[in-house]
C-alpha cells in the first residue's frame, strides 16, 4: 500500500510539473515511468557487474544537487541519476563485503598529475579535456587521469 501511495504521489509530481512547462512534452507519463525504469534497470546491472569484479570500489563523493545548479551540466547529470547509482554500489559492495570509499569531494583528481603528483590548476577549466604535465612532460586526458588519481586516494585511504 504505500508502495502504491509513493506510486501515486509521483506521478502527480510529475503531471504537475508537465502542466506548469511552457512547452509541450513529447513523452506522456508512461514514457516518462518506462524512462525511469530502463535507467534504474540498467544501474543495477552495472553496479552487479562492478561489484562482481572488483574487490575495492573508489568513487569521488560528488556535490550532485550544486551540479544540478550548473545549466550547463544539470541535464546531463539529472539524466544519469548519479546518486542512485552511487547508492546501488554502495549497498552492493556491503552485501558482497567488498571495500567502498568515498573519496573527498574537494580532492583535486583531474588537476593532479597521476604521473609525478604535480598540481596543475589550469586543468580546472572543464573544458580542458587533454593537458601536458609541466613538470614531468606526460600527457593526460582529464577523465583518465581523473580514474587513476581516485584510485590512487582510494587505496591510500583504505591503507591507512
Amino acid at each position: 500500500r504505500d508502495w502504491r501511495t509513493y506510486k501515486r504521489k509521483e506521478m502527480m509530481r510529475l503531471a504537475k510539473f508537465i502542466e506548469i512547462s511552457s512547452k509541450k512534452s513529447a513523452f506522456s507519463a508512461g514514457d516518462i515511468e518506462k524512462i525511469r525504469n530502463q535507467r534504474n534497470t540498467f544501474q543495477h546491472q552495472l553496479s552487479r557487474k562492478l561489484v562482481d569484479e572488483n574487490q575495492v570500489i573508489a568513487v569521488e563523493d560528488l556535490a550532485v544537487k550544486n551540479m544540478l545548479k550548473n545549466r550547463h551540466l544539470a541535464k546531463a547529470v539529472a539524466d544519469t541519476g548519479w546518486s542512485g547509482f552511487i547508492e546501488k554500489l554502495a549497498y552492493k559492495s556491503l552485501w558482497a563485503g567488498r571495500d567502498f570509499i568515498k573519496i573527498p569531494r574537494y580532492y583535486a583528481s583531474s588537476q593532479i598529475c597521476s604521473c609525478c603528483g604535480h598540481q596543475h590548476t589550469a586543468v580546472k577549466n572543464l573544458a580542458v579535456r587533454q593537458w601536458i604535465c609541466p613538470v614531468c612532460g606526460a600527457f593526460h586526458q582529464r577523465d583518465i587521469n581523473a580514474a587513476i588519481n581516485i584510485l590512487a586516494k582510494g587505496q591510500e585511504l583504505l591503507s591507512a
